[in-house]
């Protein structure tokens, strides 16, 4: 996760498609529970915490859920409950909690970049679009939300949009990889696999064993029609950072050219059990 600073500015676009998500029946209930005094909510928020370091995150949900019952715009509940909502596969249930963390937090950025993620999560790209752009307009300087509006738009086939929010990115921060990266990964979906080929080279050179380097050597090597060499920068990058869905997507892509069944059996596997893995 990179690091965000924080900065205030309240999200006003948006927040309409967050008002269809709300509670379940069982948080309805809970919401008709009595106010909270000091002692229990300390009780609830000890059990949160215990459950949650234990990985128990069900538990830990029931705790906040009871915290928010009683205080619905306490901010610190409402991240956390989006935090045990997304461990459990729930990223829909999650962008409504970042949503209305949004609307109380001091510093709402803290919902940024897993709002839009979560939105990508859920399968809703334009929504993912729009979280990642309102992130941005909380701050303007920060390069890892320029990096992720710009994934956003790039995945949105919006490549001019891209490429100018990756150059900024890239004039603020000159040694950033996904900076440089973003721009590679166009120029393959555009067939410019020459110019990719030459930008992506001094990269290799310079970071040859970081997986999203890798996932680019092996997006465009299938680009070039060259799954053998697709495959091995693939199998590399799986190897180093297992749970990357880009990369057991595209070694997949791969391995099925090539016939490699025994191979594709086992990426097929691992991509299934791992629905909630990192995305580039």
């Amino acid at each position: 996760m990179r690091a965000l600073s924080p900065s205030l500015r309240k999200a006003a676009v948006g927040f309409a498609l967050a008002g269809a998500l709300w509670r379940t029946s069982a948080s309805a209930d809970l919401a008709r529970t009595p106010a909270l005094d000091d002692a229990h909510a300390a009780e609830l928020w000890a059990r949160a915490d215990s459950a949650r370091y234990a990985r128990r995150s069900a538990s830990s949900l029931r705790a906040v859920e009871r915290l928010l019952a009683s205080f619905p715009a306490e901010p610190r509940y409402l991240s956390l409950e989006a935090e045990d909502l997304e461990r459990l596969q729930r990223p829909l249930d999650a962008a409504r909690s970042w949503e209305l963390f949004m609307k109380s937090a001091p510093f709402p950025t803290d919902a940024c970049p897993r709002l839009g993620r979560d939105y990508e999560a859920a399968g809703l790209p334009e929504a993912a679009l729009d979280a990642h752009r309102r992130c941005l307009s909380l701050d303007t300087t920060q390069v890892d939300l320029m990096i992720y509006l710009a994934r956003a738009l790039r995945r949105a086939g919006r490549y001019e949009e891209a490429t100018s929010l990756y150059a900024r990115a890239a004039r603020r921060a000159p040694k950033d990889l996904d900076a440089t990266l973003g721009p590679i990964l166009i120029d393959i979906r555009r067939g410019q696999t020459r110019r990719a080929e030459a930008a992506l080279a001094p990269l290799e050179a310079r970071a040859p064993r970081n997986c999203d380097v890798l996932l680019v050597r092996g997006r465009l090597s299938l680009k070039e029609n060259r799954p053998a060499r697709a495959r091995d920068a693939l199998e590399q990058a799986a190897r180093l950072c297992p749970g990357y869905p880009e990369v057991l997507r595209d070694l997949l892509r791969a391995q099925t050219v090539l016939n490699d069944a025994e191979g594709a059996r086992r990426t097929q596997a691992d991509l299934s059990a791992r629905p909630g893995a990192r995305t580039e």
